[in-house]
């Protein structure tokens, strides 16, 4: 673990072997150009430094989600350089050394920044998903608990409208039982929208008929306006 957040799973499966080591390859490869220093001019060296350093910076940006990768290229890449110039027996050469010592340190630590960013935008990630997936773990649950009540109020109303009733009685009778049938439809439509986060929807075409979906929808609200 880093500081209480998780590793990237490439960290922890031990798979990081690999690209630290052709990280590290790729560093040394690049730092061998140390090889045209001695016989190249002042301009010359300069543009080879700017080309190390630009390679160093690009190196630990590219591979900073694998930390031990960015670091392996960053030290394959300036540790030689550094210790060239340092010890090449030029003062102004000694400069650029020194500049090495420090800008591998920036960028070692810039590494470290970066790292800590992706892990914690992933564990973020992680969380939201946690978070979503309870909730649609509750809303399922949720209806179908409801079910079960709803079902033995639909079978008390159906009981009731087999019994002798006034026309007014069963005017409201055939409400409650509409407006039942209407709440288990919208709890079907709740546990739709966890497979539709789950992107298992299927849609359908049904024909329904609207005069009468219209006609149901002003009884329900006019005995409700009603009381």
């Amino acid at each position: 673990r880093f500081r209480g957040r998780t590793l990237p799973a490439t960290v922890r499966a031990g798979s990081w072997r690999k690209p630290v080591l052709w990280a590290t390859l790729g560093g040394l490869l690049w730092s061998s150009a140390l090889v045209f220093v001695p016989g190249a001019g002042p301009a010359e060296t300069l543009t080879l430094c700017v080309m190390f350093a630009g390679v160093a910076a690009g190196g630990a940006a590219t591979l900073a989600v694998l930390p031990l990768a960015a670091a392996g290229f960053v030290i394959a890449v300036l540790v030689p350089v550094a210790a060239f110039f340092l010890f090449y027996g030029d003062l102004d050469y000694a400069a650029v050394g020194a500049f090495a010592i420090m800008l591998l340190l920036t960028l070692l630590s810039s590494a470290l920044v970066v790292f800590r960013w992706f892990a914690e935008s992933r564990e973020a990630r992680r969380r939201a998903e946690s978070a979503n997936q309870a909730k649609s773990e509750f809303l399922a649950v949720m209806s179908h608990e409801l079910r079960t009540p709803l079902a033995s109020v639909i079978s008390g109303v159906d009981l009731l409208a087999a019994t002798p009733l006034t026309s007014e009685q069963k005017q409201f009778v055939d409400q409650a039982l509409a407006s039942s049938l209407q709440l288990t439809e919208l709890l079907g439509d709740i546990l739709d929208i966890s497979k539709l986060e789950a992107g298992q929807i299927v849609l359908e075409r049904i024909s329904f008929d609207l005069p009468e979906m219209l006609r149901e929808t002003v009884a329900t609200a006019g005995a409700r306006a009603a009381t």
